[in-house]
Formats: structure tokens, sequence, C-alpha cells
């Protein structure tokens, strides 16, 4: 698995909270006009210090992980350990992948450009099962907003997400989702149509994409 890009972006957002930390606290003790406007600065500089110590463990995690030799999609929490790779299920695979894209949300939103951002983004063998995830979730979509949002990208997303899905040998899922996010401006009930049809077999190539990569995801 690449690691370098995730750990480089982990550190620059403990850097960023601890420099935000440290101007709060120092601005609080040199400039704050009155005791309420301190304290509410130190409680802010304090805030950030605790999403940084949150970063720093999931850090410190994913290392002690590494070193455990445990596979991010085999490893079972209730066995401690490693499943066999032939007990590996669809569900399994989705619900790491979505366990894995919560850390690049901001707030509540999940912007899917900083999925594959190339400069402190996922690691590239992830970015075909994003592909299949997210298709999986607009198949089931029925906001409008999350439709108008998801297709506001355009011809750069669907150009993204042909990339990769090449690179999981889907020439067809390619053609077919460039064609419908170019066409489905106004109406997006063609291209939910369509997902909802390939539902089973997005999930089906999402779990042999995964055993295909097993050794790259340890």
């Amino acid at each position: 698995m690449e690691r370098g890009r995730p750990v480089r972006l982990f550190l620059r957002i403990i850097t960023v909270l601890v420099g935000i930390a440290l101007i709060l606290g120092a601005y609080a003790i040199t400039h704050a006009a009155t005791a309420l406007a301190r304290i509410l600065l130190f409680v802010l500089a304090g805030t950030a210090l605790l999403i940084a110590a949150f970063f720093l463990y999931l850090l410190i995690l994913a290392f002690v992980i590494r070193k455990k030799g445990r596979n991010y999609f085999l490893y079972d929490r209730k066995r401690g350990g490693n499943m066999a790779p032939e007990d590996l299920t669809s569900a399994h695979v989705s619900e790491r992948i979505l366990r894995y894209m919560a850390l690049f949300r901001q707030g509540r939103q999940l912007y899917i450009t900083s999925l594959f951002d190339e400069e402190g983004g996922a690691p590239e063998v992830f970015k075909p099962l994003f592909c299949y995830q997210l298709l999986c979730m607009m198949a089931t979509c029925h906001e409008r907003a999350q439709w108008n949002a998801f297709l506001d990208g355009g011809k750069e997303l669907a150009d993204v997400f042909s990339t990769y899905l090449l690179q999981a040998n889907e020439e067809e899922l390619s053609r077919e989702v460039q064609y419908h996010m170019a066409h489905a401006e106004g109406d997006s009930r063609p291209f939910q149509l369509y997902l909802q049809s390939k539902k089973d077999y997005l999930l089906c190539r999402m779990l042999e994409y995964t055993k295909q990569h097993l050794h790259e995801f340890e």
C-alpha cells in the first residue's frame, strides 16, 4: 500500500492544528480584552489540540496495525486477526471502504475530489474501489441535492471515474458512466436506474478487485 501520501496529509493536518492552537493561546494571553474572550480562545485552542491528538492517534494506530501485519480488508476485530481471504465478502469490503473514505470528510461533508487528489490523497490502489463504492451509493440515493452535488463534478469527475475504472479493466462500465454523466443534466433518473441495474455487478467486481490486490492493502 502506498502509505506516504496519507501520512503526509495527516502530518500536515496535525501541524496546522497545533499551529492554530499555539496562535490562539498566544492571542488569548496577550490580546484578549476580557476574561470571557480569553476563556473562549483557550477552549478553541484546546479543541484544536484534541483534534490534532486524535489524528496523531490514528497515525500511531495505523503503524501498530502495519507492524502486526494486519491486512486492511482481512482484519476482523472480533477475531483479533486476519480472516481467510475466502471468507471476505462484498459487505465487509464495502464497510471497510466507507470507513476509509470517512477519513477524507471535512466536517459532515465528503468532498469526492479529496478522495482522488494526487497530492495527499488516498493510495492509488484504493481509487478503483472508491469508484465502485460511490456508484453503489448513488444507485440508492434519492436526494436531489446529493445527485446535484455528484453531477456538479461534470467531465472532470467523469474522467476520474474513467481513469480508475479502466485500471480495474472496466471498459464498458467506464464508457457507460461517461455517457450517463454527460447526459444527466436536469434528469438524473436514467443514470440512477442504470446504476440500480448494475449494483450487484458493482459489488461483485469490488470484491474481486480487492481479492486480486490483497497484498497491496497490507
